[in-house]
């Protein structure tokens, strides 16, 4: 389940079978808010990350407080059976 996840608006058509989520080919962008801690940069930077791109989501954008610097990552060119991304931007964030 991500943070942020654009999809149309009627999501009767790509409603799973148990009526409790949605086809991934319905999403068109999601976003995740990194949380501290190592088990929370795991599921976003590496499981998700993954998943993401193997569910052929077209866009991934990662906003990370919480590495050296902090940054936003964006993934786009989902490689589905490569389970990565064609295209990775890093930008730090600006200093607060």
């Amino acid at each position: 389940m991500p943070d942020v996840l654009v999809a149309p608006e009627d999501l009767e058509p790509y409603a799973d079978e148990d009526g409790l989520g949605v086809d991934a080919a319905a999403v068109r962008f999601v976003v995740e808010v990194a949380s501290p801690g190592k088990r929370n940069q795991d599921r976003d930077h590496v499981r998700k990350r993954r998943e993401y791109a193997r569910a052929g989501i077209p866009v991934y954008v990662l906003i990370d407080d919480y590495d050296d610097q902090g940054a936003v990552t964006l993934f786009t060119g989902p490689q589905p059976d490569k389970a990565d991304w064609e295209d990775v931007h890093v930008s730090p964030t600006a200093p607060t």
